[in-house]
């Protein structure tokens, strides 16, 4: 479930992404020393925001790098019977 408050992360750049990945990391982990729910229960909506948008940035980065464009479609299919 994502987070109603944080807004839009598709505007911030990968690093600025990771970096506040970070942060909520660090945060997640002093709510829990202090034995917070309700702070950890935000932190963790917040946190799955962000690991939901690094898992598609990294996913259109594989799919990039692994040729998922139509550019190599037609040189060599072999699982494609004529």
């Amino acid at each position: 479930m994502e987070h109603p408050l944080l807004g839009s992360l598709s505007e911030l750049s990968n690093e600025e992404v990771q970096q506040k990945y970070n942060d909520i990391t660090k945060k997640l982990n002093q709510a829990y020393l202090m034995g917070n729910q309700m702070v950890i229960n935000q932190l963790n909506m917040i946190m799955e925001s962000y690991q939901t948008e690094l898992n598609k940035r990294h996913k259109k980065m594989f799919d990039d790098l692994a040729g998922k464009d139509d550019k190599w479609k037609d040189l060599i299919d072999i699982g494609k019977k004529k």
